[in-house]
C-alpha cells in the first residue's frame, strides 16, 4: 500500500503545472497552423490581385474601343446630314459592318487582339463616269460627280503575327473594307510579354 505524503496544495499545483505544458503544447501547435493558414492565404490574396489587374489591363483596350465607337456614331450621324452626301446611309452600313467585324475578331480571338484606335478621314473625289453630247454643237462633254469615301486607320494590339495576318484576311474576305492593307506590324514589349502592334489601313 502506498501512502501519498505529499501536501493537499502541492499536489494540486504540481498537477496545474503539468495540464498546463500539455496545454501550451497544443496552443504552440494551433499557433503555428494558424501562422501557416494565414500566410498561404495572404498568397492567395497576392496572387489574386495580381491576376485582377492583369485582366484589367486587358480590358482597358475593350473601353477605349467603345469610347472610339461612341466617336464613330457621332461622326456618322453628323455626315449622314450632309446634303450632299447621300451615298452616307451605304457608308454608314459599312461602318456597322467593320465594326461588327472588329468585335467579332475581338471576341473569337479570346482577347489576343486588340484595337486600340480607330480613325476615320472623309475624303470627295471628283469623278468622270461617263460623257454625253452637248446640246448646243453635239461634241462630248463629261459629267462629273462627288464621290465620298472614308479613309479608316485601324491600330491595335495582338499576341502573334498570325492573329494580325487572320483579322487582315477576314477584313478582306468578308468585304468590311476595301483595299485592306497592312501598313506595319513589330514587337513590342508590354507588362504580359511580347505583343504584335499593327497598323492597317482601308477605305470604305
Amino acid at each position: 500500500m502506498n501512502l501519498n505524503l505529499l501536501p493537499r496544495e502541492f499536489l494540486i499545483k504540481a498537477l496545474l503545472r503539468r495540464r498546463l505544458r500539455q496545454w501550451s503544447i497544443v496552443w504552440a501547435g494551433c499557433a503555428v497552423l494558424l501562422t501557416t493558414m494565414l500566410s498561404l492565404r495572404g498568397r492567395e490574396l497576392v496572387a489574386a490581385r495580381d491576376r485582377t489587374a492583369l485582366v484589367e489591363n486587358r480590358c482597358q483596350p475593350i473601353r477605349q474601343m467603345d469610347a472610339d465607337n461612341a466617336n464613330l456614331a457621332v461622326r456618322i450621324t453628323s455626315l449622314a446630314r450632309k446634303p450632299q452626301l447621300m451615298q452616307g446611309l451605304d457608308l454608314a452600313n459599312r461602318a456597322l459592318l467593320l465594326l461588327g467585324e472588329v468585335g467579332r475578331g475581338t471576341t473569337q480571338s479570346d482577347g489576343g487582339m486588340q484595337l486600340l484606335r480607330l480613325d476615320l478621314q472623309t475624303q470627295l473625289e471628283t469623278t468622270r463616269p461617263k460623257s454625253a453630247a452637248s446640246p448646243v454643237n453635239g461634241a462630248p462633254t463629261a459629267e462629273s460627280a462627288a464621290v465620298m469615301s472614308v479613309a479608316v486607320s485601324l491600330h491595335g494590339m495582338a499576341f502573334d503575327a498570325a492573329t494580325v495576318a487572320r483579322f487582315v484576311t477576314e477584313l478582306r474576305e468578308r468585304e468590311a473594307l476595301n483595299k485592306v492593307k497592312l501598313k506595319s506590324s513589330s514587337s513590342r514589349p508590354s507588362p504580359v510579354g511580347v505583343l504584335r502592334e499593327y497598323h492597317v489601313e482601308g477605305r470604305l
